[in-house]
């Protein structure tokens, strides 16, 4: 009888650790679902200029254009001139 009742004792005490971790589970998933305060990068993002740097892209952009279209005129002309 000793061994059952020591089996219903770690039973009970098996479950009564599940609930407290569920417990413990579900407090602590709350706060790390809190929002934190929002972190201002204002001082950061004001004194960067990418003015500078959207410019050559554009320029870069620019060439390679010309220079596509040039290649495919340059084909159309001699694509032209040899007739076909």
């Amino acid at each position: 009888m000793a061994v059952v009742h020591d089996y219903l004792e770690f039973d009970m005490l098996k479950n009564l650790m599940k609930r407290v971790g569920i417990v413990s589970l579900a407090t602590a998933s709350v706060g790390a679902f809190a929002a934190p305060a929002p972190v201002d990068y204002t001082q950061l993002t004001s004194s960067v200029d990418f003015s500078g740097v959207i410019t050559a892209i554009l320029a870069i952009a620019v060439i390679l254009c010309a220079v596509y279209v040039a290649r495919t005129g340059v084909r159309f002309v001699l694509n032209m001139v040899k007739g076909g």
